[in-house]
């Protein structure tokens, strides 16, 4: 149950612009069927958070997709560094002399 319950926030968490947006939209339309905005002033709403909503999308991914890239440069690096450090032959060294005085 609480595994169903992580994983239905997670999905909540991951899609909360979007959620916000569907609701916008609805309160939106309730309110044109109201009579409470005229259908200029829905359409500016509209268009006003639809591009915003948009915007904030693209940044994010475009965010998300430097951070990968960068991410990748930085991990194939470290890897080569770790390969540059001289590795420690002492034991095979202590090994190599024992075995070879048993001899």
């Amino acid at each position: 149950m609480q595994k169903k319950l992580a994983e239905l926030i997670n999905v909540i968490f991951g899609m909360r612009k979007f959620i916000l947006m569907v609701i916008l939209y609805l309160v939106g339309i309730i309110f044109r069927l109201e009579n409470l905005l005229s259908g200029a002033e829905m359409v500016d709403l509209f268009k006003a958070t639809t591009i915003a909503f948009m915007g904030a999308n693209g940044v994010e991914h475009l965010v998300m997709g430097v951070k990968e890239v960068m991410g990748a440069k930085q991990a194939p690096a470290a890897a080569q560094d770790a390969s540059l450090v001289p590795e420690d032959d002492s034991d095979d060294s202590a090994d190599e002399a024992a075995a070879n005085g048993s001899k």
